[in-house]
């Protein structure tokens, strides 16, 4: 979980992040550089949802590494 506090509103717990895959992690179906490292940091706080048509046919391949 991760938790946001927002001064004089309210505190926000983050429990899943949903991302698009192409065009938000990849580009022509291979994740962009520092992505995969930048997954790794989040899977331990957060339950990560990847949305893809898969265009390319590459988006598990890709995603594989991360933890």
């Amino acid at each position: 979980m991760i938790e946001i506090v927002m001064p004089g509103y309210r505190t926000l717990r983050l429990q899943h992040l949903v991302m698009d895959y192409n065009g938000t992690l990849a580009q022509d179906g291979r994740l962009l550089e520092g992505i995969l490292s930048r997954l790794d940091n989040l899977v331990d706080r957060l339950h990560l949802h990847v949305i893809t048509a898969d265009t390319f046919g590459l988006a598990q391949e890709e995603l594989a590494g991360v933890r």
